[in-house]
């Protein structure tokens, strides 16, 4: 079962033309790295997004955010790695006391008038980015501290969706923290990022970001419909529907996003304490801590 708490709390699991395509193209030259490797959405993907891609003022306030000023850098491509021009980041993270700027958050810890909390960013022709935020404090998950982190929501025309986390390196809850646990070793690699200098005061962190192209020829419509995912409380109703190639989930109040493709027949969901795989005969539901597996028949 799941706990419906938890999952309404921290929510379901995060193309120009030189961009993806779904048209064969030649791989570029050089080895091209893998998708970058999906995180947990929560716990508060935004319901909007309150500025510009710096996040340590806000319109009117006076006073800076507090915490360490640093800057993230990045360029988001395809994986056959051209640049994503245009690409759209929503970013968000907690203040460096570890509190988010969200009405949802009542973890009693303090508030930051002068943090935007959140920002919608769109990347340049060559698929750079540039953040300016404070590195963001820890905060308690289900069972630990969450290690600091940056949430991030990437979309680029004609590639899969990606909710993933940037971590940052030295941190010694980086290695208790619960959702890094749940990745390979080589998918934390990728999401904990080391200080590469510094500019204005603001520690210099590179964080790039490789989407998967949509593949053509996938028949999705079996897939859609709705489903229930049985609870304590009541069910939890989930309505996948089909968009320019992709395969949404959405259950409101939480915010509708982009199933996971496993294969052509196969696309998974992340919640905060298990994951869900979907096929066109209905879902399994995996518990992430214990291995449990059960099915679900599509109602």
């Amino acid at each position: 079962m799941i706990d419906r708490r938890r999952f309404v709390q921290f929510g379901l699991w995060a193309a120009a033309a030189s961009g993806c395509s779904r048209r064969p193209a030649v791989r570029a030259p050089g080895r091209c790295a893998e998708p970058t490797p999906e995180d947990l959405v929560g716990p508060f993907l935004p319901r909007h997004y309150q500025g510009d891609a710096d996040l340590t003022r806000v319109p009117g306030q006076a006073a800076r955010a507090q915490g360490q000023p640093i800057q993230i850098r990045g360029r988001v491509t395809d994986d056959r790695c051209r640049p994503l021009a245009g690409a759209r980041l929503e970013v968000w993270q907690a203040n460096t006391f570890g509190r988010y700027a969200d009405d949802r958050d009542h973890s009693g810890r303090q508030l930051d008038p002068g943090f935007q909390g959140s920002a919608l960013v769109t990347a340049g022709d060559d698929g750079r980015f540039a953040i300016l935020t404070v590195k963001p404090g820890s905060y308690q998950g289900t069972a630990t501290l969450r290690a600091p982190h940056v949430h991030f929501r990437i979309t680029g025309g004609g590639c899969h969706d990606d909710i993933t986390q940037m971590y940052f390196a030295g941190e010694s809850l980086n290695a208790t923290d619960e959702n890094l646990k749940l990745l390979a070793e080589p998918e934390r690699r990728r999401l904990i990022v080391a200080a590469t200098g510094n500019q204005d005061g603001a520690a210099i962190h590179a964080f790039d970001v490789v989407l998967r192209r949509i593949e053509p020829a996938v028949d999705l419509a079996p897939y859609a419909g709705h489903y229930e995912i049985e609870n304590p409380q009541r069910p939890i109703p989930v309505t996948l529907t089909v968009e320019g190639g992709k395969l949404y989930a959405d259950s409101p109040p939480l915010p509708k996003v982009e199933l996971r493709p496993l294969s052509a027949s196969r696309f998974r969901l992340k919640a905060y304490n298990v994951v869900l795989e979907f096929d066109a005969g209905g879902f399994t539901i995996i518990d992430q801590a214990t291995g449990t597996r059960t099915r679900a028949p599509r109602r």
